[in-house]
């Protein structure tokens, strides 16, 4: 991703004095002196779902737990003696050992991309914090010199001081709040995310039509591809006693439990098509959030480069315009937000496809 084929967004993170630290590619004039990082030295999205995926222990688990079943079909295949039962069990249990693992790599893969952008958010949140801490205090020492002049009361002071101590606590806690954010991705990770590049919609993974996600759900869903090898198996059970050598009873048995599980697989088909209708709209709604808080964007932009140029033209305080700068800078952050919330979105529609 490159900064000449950022989106809007992107630009106007660049733009804002209060936005910097973690994200190089939110890199701005207030970080340039304690981080001066390059997008080649950052850690993108990519990085970071392929370094979790390789790191994590239920997907390092369900490789073993593949490779052993793999094993035991091939052994089973390999036996001239072997049931067809038993083959189809030992079938069952390599293909659900498959899809356990790509829904095993699904969900470290979404709870990587939501530590990587709560990094990111929180991030934003600390610069955004320490800017409302700077401009509580510059409008204290105003405030202070007002009533120095016999412009302020006692009480304008005291004012001016609360503002500035809850300030300094939103900075403390979000400070902390970062520090959590990076131990988490760190710790799913392993590597040292000291800067993030900043997410594009270009980093939305694919979204198929809700007709394709539906096809590829009935394909792919472990609960649906579960539900029918077991009907499978029943079948086949059901074929092995229904012979002359086996009593009534294990006959009606074996009738009862295919029953059961073609009731069990309409069951896993109808909560799949639910499932993944409801990943589909949330999908939808994030991106028309998305949308929405790029509009407002713009016309924040708007408005500050309205506010730029009337402090150029000196009708506007100094403290007066970065006020202004912060309210944009917050606008920004909830546009990076709402991104955030569509690429999770999709991320768990990928995941509702394979469950």
């Amino acid at each position: 991703m490159t900064r000449s084929t950022r989106p809007l967004l992107a630009l106007a993170l660049a733009a804002s004095l209060g936005l910097a630290g973690t994200v190089a590619a939110q890199s701005t004039p207030a970080a340039q002196g304690a981080a001066n990082t390059s997008d080649a030295q950052a850690i993108s999205l990519t990085q970071t779902l392929a370094a979790a995926v390789e790191r994590a222990a239920d997907v390092i688990t369900a490789r073993s737990t593949l490779q052993a079943a793999g094993r035991t079909l091939e052994r089973a295949q390999a036996d001239p003696l072997a049931l067809k039962v038993g083959l189809i069990t030992a079938q069952n249990a390599a293909a659900q050992a498959q899809q356990a693992l790509a829904t095993a790599e699904a969900t470290i893969r979404k709870s990587a991309a939501q530590a990587y952008t709560a990094l990111i958010e929180a991030d934003t949140a600390r610069a955004e914090a320490r800017e409302a801490e700077a401009i509580a205090s510059a409008k204290l020492e105003a405030t202070q010199a007002k009533q120095d002049a016999g412009a302020a009361t006692s009480i304008d002071v005291a004012e001016a001081k609360d503002t500035l101590a809850s300030a300094q606590r939103d900075s403390r806690e979000a400070a902390t709040d970062y520090d959590l954010a990076l131990s988490e991705l760190q710790t799913q990770t392993g590597l040292d995310a000291g800067a993030l590049v900043a997410l594009s919609p270009s980093d939305l993974p694919a979204v198929p039509s809700l007709e394709d996600a539906l096809r590829e759900a009935r394909h792919s869903s472990a609960s649906l591809q579960g539900a029918t090898r077991k009907l499978a198996l029943a079948q086949a059970q059901l074929a092995a006693v229904d012979n002359a050598f086996s009593a009534a009873s294990d006959i009606e048995s074996a009738r009862d439990d295919v029953d059961a599980a073609r009731t069990a697989l309409a069951a896993a088909a109808s909560n799949l098509d639910v499932t993944v209708g409801q990943a589909y709209a949330g999908v939808t709604a994030a991106q028309h959030r998305y949308a929405s808080a790029q509009e407002s964007l713009a016309t924040s932009s708007e408005d500050l480069a309205a506010q730029k140029a009337r402090s150029d033209a000196g009708t506007l305080a100094p403290l007066a315009y970065q006020e202004a700068r912060l309210t944009h800078d917050r606008t920004v952050a909830s546009a990076a937000a709402a991104l955030h919330d569509w690429i999770l979105a999709a991320f768990d529609l990928h995941l509702a496809i394979l469950k």
